[in-house]
C-alpha cells in the first residue's frame, strides 16, 4: 500500500498510471455512474475508498498513540526541570562573602543602668549592670549553600559600645562630675547554619542561628572624689572569653547587598580589679553581653 502521490493523483494497485488518470478524470465528470462503473473503474473507486478508509483509521489511532506519549513526555521534562533548576542556580552561586557594617544595641544587663551606687557597683559580684550605649558592628560573613535552600557558613564580627557616663555620675551623689567610662569590646567567631532562597530574581530571604566563640574586653570605670574624700577608685579593663550564640535574618537585594538584623548574646565572666591608689581589690563579675545588630553588608560571589 505503498503507492504514492504521483503528479497530483493517487496510483492504485494494479492499475497503470494512464489507467488510473482517466478513471479519476471522470469520476470528476458529469457522466452517470453506471456509464463510469461499465468502463472498468469500479474496483478502482471501491480501492480508492477502502484505501482513504484505511488512511484515516491510522490517522486516528496515531492520534490516540501519541496522546499518553505527550503525557508520558511532559511528566519526565517536568520532573527534569524540577530537579535541575534549583542544581543549577547552586552551582552558579555556591558561596558568598559578605562584609557588612552598621549599628549595634547593647539590651538586657548590657544596657542596664541599675546600680544604687559607686560603691554597689564597685563591689557587686555576679551579673552587673553594664550601662552600655549605642555603637558600632562589622564584620564579615562566609556563607556556603550546601544544597538549596540549606546554608552553613562562618561569622566573624566586633562590636564596639561606649558607656553612659551621664548614668554612671547619677548612680549617687558620692560621684563627681568627673566619673567617666570605657569602652567594650565584643569579638564574636561564630558557626552558622540555617536557609536561604530567591523569592525574585532581584529579591531573597535568609534565616540563621549561630553559635561558637566570644571574647569580650570589658570598659574600664573611673570615680572620682569618691565619697567626697577627694580620692578615686578606678576598675581596670580586663579580657574574658566564653561560649556565644545568636539568631538572625535578613534580605539581599540584586545579588549585591544584604541587610541583615542579629541577635547576639553571651556571658564572659570578667576577673577585674580596682584600686584608689593605694591598694587593689581583686573582683570577679558575670557580665550577660547581648546585642541587636543592623548591619548592610556589600555580596562577594
Amino acid at each position: 500500500m505503498k503507492e504514492g502521490e504521483k503528479s497530483g493523483y493517487w496510483t492504485l494497485g494494479k492499475f497503470s498510471r494512464m489507467e488510473t488518470k482517466q478513471c479519476l478524470s471522470s469520476f470528476k465528470s458529469n457522466k452517470p455512474k453506471d456509464e463510469i462503473f461499465n468502463t472498468g473503474c469500479l474496483e478502482m473507486h471501491q480501492k480508492k475508498q477502502y484505501i482513504e478508509k484505511i488512511l484515516n483509521q491510522e490517522i486516528h489511532y496515531m492520534h490516540r498513540a501519541d496522546a499518553p506519549r505527550t503525557i508520558v513526555t511532559t511528566a519526565i521534562l517536568t520532573l527534569i526541570l524540577l530537579v535541575t533548576v534549583p542544581a543549577a542556580a547552586q552551582l552558579g552561586s555556591p558561596y558568598s562573602i559578605n562584609i557588612f557594617a552598621g549599628f549595634s544595641l547593647p539590651v538586657g544587663d548590657y544596657s542596664s543602668t541599675s546600680a544604687s551606687s559607686a560603691n554597689d557597683f564597685l563591689n557587686a559580684s555576679g551579673n552587673t549592670p553594664g550601662f552600655a550605649q549605642l555603637g558600632f558592628n562589622g564584620g564579615i560573613e562566609y556563607t556556603l549553600r550546601i544544597h538549596s535552600p540549606y546554608e552553613i557558613g562562618i561569622l566573624g564580627s566586633v562590636s564596639v559600645n561606649g558607656t553612659d557616663e551621664g548614668a554612671l555620675r547619677r548612680i549617687s551623689s558620692d560621684v563627681s562630675s568627673n566619673t567617666s567610662g570605657g569602652t567594650w569590646y565584643l569579638y564574636s567567631a561564630l558557626l552558622s547554619g540555617g536557609v536561604g532562597t530567591d523569592l525574585t530574581p532581584e529579591l531573597g530571604i535568609h534565616g540563621r542561628i549561630y553559635a561558637g566563640f566570644t571574647g569580650g574586653s570589658s570598659a574600664e570605670f573611673s570615680f572620682y572624689n569618691l565619697n567626697g574624700s577627694g580620692g578615686y577608685v578606678i576598675q581596670k579593663s580586663t579580657w574574658a572569653s566564653t561560649f556565644g550564640y545568636g539568631i538572625g535574618t535578613g534580605i539581599t537585594l540584586s545579588n549585591s547587598w544584604d541587610i541583615n538584623l542579629r541577635y547576639l548574646a553571651s556571658n564572659p565572666e570578667y576577673t577585674s580589679n580596682w584600686t584608689d591608689g593605694r591598694q587593689i581589690t581583686d573582683k570577679k563579675f558575670t557580665q550577660p553581653s547581648g546585642i541587636l545588630t543592623l548591619t548592610l553588608g556589600l555580596i562577594l560571589k
